[in-house]
């Protein structure tokens, strides 16, 4: 019996992306440093740790939406200021998408207390 010989892989391309995290981190960064922040103080009102915030500012970790929001709550600045490539995608219309579909799915969650 022979050995079956292992699939040739393709090389992995960098995807391309919305925006990308150096551009993402550096708009954290500038927004927090308007505000006289350090990356504790931001820590402290996003509750974001301080090392995670680091590591997002100078691009090094991939961020959650769940965790943009908190950044920029925290930054009391708007999601829009996030660098996306808007040809591509319109960040504020997929943040609409869920903010519209959160009431649909309590509609029910009422009338089975009532009941």
């Amino acid at each position: 019996m022979s050995a079956i010989p292992p699939i040739p892989r393709k090389p992995r391309r960098a995807r391309e992306g919305l925006t990308t995290l150096p551009r993402l981190g550096a708009a954290v960064r500038n927004l927090r440093r308007e505000l006289k922040w350090t990356q504790a103080d931001l820590s402290e009102l996003s509750g974001i740790a301080r090392p995670q915030i680091s590591d997002i500012e100078k691009g090094k970790t991939d961020v959650r939406l769940s965790t943009l929001l908190r950044i920029f709550d925290a930054l009391d600045s708007p999601i829009s200021a996030v660098p996306v490539d808007r040809s591509q995608f319109n960040l504020d219309d997929y943040i609409d998408s869920f903010t519209n579909r959160t009431p649909a799915l309590l509609d029910g969650v009422a009338d089975a207390d009532d009941s």
